[in-house]
């Protein structure tokens, strides 16, 4: 073959490759985008149908409110969920209509369907509210267990299979899309060693479409700012420069107080609508050089590469007056709280006591994110907003290491006991129950309060055990009362980490078994940021419990955040007002009525309601006045251990209501 067939056979082949290339790298880019879109599509989907359950619960969860008190408000708030609900549907339809797949076209009959049981289903509500409204409550629960209940059973039962299969198809095209990129990505350099031409042709998309993923490696998909990796890279330089020349650089950790809670209550879309508005926020407080990335979930992370523990701390006041602001979601003003941790390179100098080439020589990225991480903890725990990392945060973290192993082998030498305190009938002086409140005969700081530990422990497993052995030392305190045919209930309390083990309602009947004692001499007691941390695994285990015949009952209060939504829902007893509130009651006007309100509250809910933190013969009388139904308090009785407890038992008897209602 001659020189210029060679030459032509060689172009030709190289036009092929590129015309081969080009055409293949379109195809994968279409699909790629193809995936996407779908992908998108099916995500949004995914949480019109997520919604759409939650006003499906609305629903049942007014109907059921209106049976019980009647109130109209619950019709009004039926009413606007089925408003809603209608509204989620519709834009479920418009969407399968744009789709133009035959999934879409399944899903549009299945959508049709649930549209059709929906108007169905408003003329039955109708119904039973009106026979509720006339007094026929046994009409209206008939029809609500023959017509309704079957019917939005079926209604959700759809409802969830449609949700899960957008899902599924969200996960499989955001995988194809990956499987796509990935051929994209990785045919392209294998192309390339067939003909020069081909590195020539696609210089330019290469370029653009490396640039699309260095950006995509580097930034947070959601908010648009750097990501961990980025910001990780930015520390480095910073620390770096700081090596070469007078420079104090300061990292932040920022993390959203309760931000679960927004989630949880208005939905994971207006979550994220949240994040990047605060993501902007956090952007304007800044000065121009800083840097701001999200970390992940609820956690920010700032850089400023020089200014030292006074540009940190002044920063952080930027940063929370701008969180303070209210964030507009879903039309209403959503309030939230962050807290902000400091680690500053010219505080950890003097802490250390190191000169400055040492410290700087020896310090790392992950160090600093650990000291703000470890500042930012500090900060949620004393509530103060900011806290800066200093050398008494980094004594106490060995200490708590240290109190953390003692109270490992606590547990094996039975140095933990349980006191207990008395809980009494307001009208009568009756002895109704007690509280279990677990010490620590610690060897050598003698007995510690719960304050002193129980938070370490719920920060471990550990927790599970010691709620254990409280409940042991419970249940074994009540047997023994039964076999004296005293049948006094006592209460144990039961931390989140606790709740949520899925465990735990087999560990509760268990225990009650060994100790021969009936599930209603138990009483298990939640705060409300217990059963807020996972509301619906927290739901589950109460019911288990509550149908058990466990009592349960809603600790502090007042001092939480619950939603009424949730709290009206909940298989509880007894309703108890924390401490905070009842102790200032006869002196401050606003807690007072606080106090009134949760008694209502609580009685309007079917529950009993129990004020704790009673120390003087003032605050029995006003809670009397307010119809409040059990008292505890140091007024009444200190925790005291068993014996202690026989014998204040043996004291009262034979006196009379007054005198039994005293110390």
């Amino acid at each position: 073959m001659s020189s210029s067939g060679r030459h032509a056979v060689v172009g030709i082949s190289a036009l092929l490759v590129v015309t081969l290339t080009i055409v293949a790298a379109a195809w994968v880019s279409q699909r790629l985008h193809g995936d996407i879109l779908g992908s998108q599509a099916a995500a949004a989907a995914d949480d019109i149908f997520q919604d759409a359950r939650f006003f499906a619960a609305e629903q049942a969860s007014n109907r059921h409110s209106y049976r019980i008190d009647g109130d109209p408000i619950h019709v009004s708030a039926h009413d606007t969920a089925t408003a809603n609900l209608g509204g989620l549907l519709a834009q479920a339809a418009t969407l399968a209509e744009h789709g133009g797949t035959r999934q879409d076209a399944r899903d549009l009959s299945a959508i049709t369907h649930l549209q059709a049981v929906q108007a169905f289903y408003v003329p039955l509500a109708q119904r039973e509210f009106a026979l509720v409204h006339r007094g026929r409550d046994g009409q209206a629960a008939q029809l609500e267990e023959s017509q309704i209940t079957p019917l939005m059973s079926t209604f959700l039962l759809d409802l969830n299979i449609l949700e899960k299969s957008r899902h599924a198809d969200a996960v499989a095209l955001l995988r194809a899309a990956h499987v796509d990129g990935h051929r994209l990505q990785v045919g392209t350099p294998v192309l390339l060693c067939f003909a020069l031409l081909l590195l020539l042709a696609f210089a330019f998309v290469s370029r653009r479409y490396g640039k699309n993923v260095e950006r995509q490696a580097l930034n947070d998909a959601l908010t648009g700012l750097p990501n961990r990796r980025l910001f990780a890279d930015r520390v480095a330089q910073a620390i770096a420069g700081s090596r070469r020349g007078p420079l104090r650089p300061v990292v932040m950790l920022l993390d959203v107080d309760h931000f679960k809670e927004v989630n949880d209550t208005l939905g994971h879309h207006y979550g994220d609508e949240l994040l990047v508005e605060l993501a902007a926020r956090l952007s304007r407080a800044i000065r121009p050089g800083d840097t701001v990335a999200r970390l992940g979930g609820d956690e920010f992370a700032v850089l400023l590469p020089d200014g030292g523990l006074d540009a940190g701390i002044a920063c952080a006041q930027r940063i929370l007056a701008a969180v303070a602001e209210p964030f507009s979601l879903a039309g209403v003003p959503v309030g939230v709280e962050a807290s902000v941790g400091i680690a500053a390179a010219d505080v950890l100098v003097a802490a250390g006591g190191s000169t400055d080439a040492e410290l700087l020589a020896d310090m790392h990225m992950p160090d600093l994110l650990q000291q703000a991480d470890t500042a930012m903890y500090a900060a949620k725990r004393e509530r103060c907003g900011y806290t800066a990392y200093t050398s008494a945060i980094a004594r106490s973290t060995p200490s708590h290491l240290t109190l953390l192993g003692e109270l490992r082998r606590a547990f094996d030498s039975d140095e933990l006991i349980v006191h207990f305190q008395p809980k009494i009938a307001l009208d009568t002086g009756e002895l109704l129950g007690v509280e279990a409140l677990v010490r620590w005969q610690h060897p050598t700081r003698g007995l510690l309060g719960p304050a002193e530990f129980i938070a370490l422990a719920e920060g471990t497993t550990l927790i599970h055990r010691l709620t254990t052995i409280v409940l042991d030392q419970a249940l074994a305190l009540s047997r023994h009362w039964q076999d004296r045919d005293i049948h006094v209930p006592v209460a144990v309390n039961v931390s989140a980490r606790t709740l949520l083990d899925v465990h735990f309602p087999d560990t509760v009947a268990e225990r009650l078994a060994m100790a021969g004692v009936p599930a209603q001499n138990l009483c298990l007691e939640l705060t409300e940021s217990t059963f807020m941390a996972d509301p619906d695994r927290a739901l589950d285990t109460l019911h288990q419990l509550h149908a058990m015949g466990v009592r349960l009952s809603v600790d502090d209060f007042g001092t939480g955040y619950s939603s009424m939504a949730y709290l009206k829902v909940l298989p509880v007893d007894e309703l108890k007002i924390d401490g905070s509130f009842v102790h200032n009651m006869t002196t401050d006007a606003s807690d007072n009525v606080l106090v009134h309100s949760a008694v209502e509250l609580g009685h309007n809910l079917g529950m009993s309601v129990v004020a704790e933190g009673v120390e003087n013969q003032a605050t029995l009388t006003a809670l009397a006045a307010l119809g409040a139904d059990v008292v505890q308090g140091y007024h009444l009785g200190r925790p005291m251990p068993p014996s202690q407890l026989a014998a204040w038992i043996d004291r009262r008897a034979g006196q009379s209501t007054s005198q039994l209602l005293t110390a």
